[in-house]
């Protein structure tokens, strides 16, 4: 019997130094571990602004080439020259209604800044009035009765033509085109 107890007593002291030993080899671990990592965060964080910087910065030619052709038409009018306006046809649209043949017809008509001279302006928009037909004509027939009646309605929609074509005539500059006024306003 007393050589099973001194057997066991040299055991339960290596299991307490084993645990001791293994509990600072992981805690080092864990410690070599973070430094590491932040290491080579840092590292990755300076490789990436490096190259960042080296890249050069990508050229749109095609946004470039249509602000250019709108500048074109800007004008060098003094300050206090008065804003123009330019009538579209009229346009006529079913209403997206289920069961009923409900139709809208409008006539539009642009008020343009007057930093667009209105001779050149009139030729740039008849050059375009067809991409600005068909959009009208799309977004109208998107349209629901009670989304056409009513004066807030109406606001609303004037609002979405001029922000709209602005951005159909004039991408990625000043827009130009002041308010939108409806002429004739006819649902049947």
């Amino acid at each position: 019997m007393a050589d099973e107890e001194k057997k066991e007593e040299p055991k339960e002291e290596s299991k307490d130094e084993e645990s001791t030993s293994g509990k600072k080899g992981g805690l080092v671990g864990w410690i070599i571990t973070f430094v590491v990592a932040i290491v080579c965060a840092g590292g990755g964080y300076g490789l990436s602004g490096l190259f960042a910087k080296a890249a050069p910065p990508k050229v749109d030619k095609e946004a470039e080439e249509k602000k250019a052709e709108t500048e074109a038409y800007l004008s060098d009018s003094p300050k206090g020259a008065k804003p123009w306006t330019f009538p579209l046809e009229a346009i006529t649209s079913n209403l997206n209604e289920r069961g009923s043949t409900r139709m809208i017809q409008i006539t539009v008509v642009l008020e343009l800044s007057a930093d667009m001279d209105d001779e050149k302006g009139k030729k740039f928009l008849t050059d375009k009035v067809i991409r600005l037909r068909d959009w009208l004509g799309t977004y109208l027939a998107g349209l629901k009765l009670e989304q056409v009646s009513g004066s807030m309605n109406q606001t609303r929609m004037k609002s979405d033509i001029r922000e709209n074509f602005n951005e159909i005539l004039f991408p990625d500059t000043k827009p130009l085109i002041q308010r939108v006024m409806l002429k004739d306003f006819i649902i049947q």
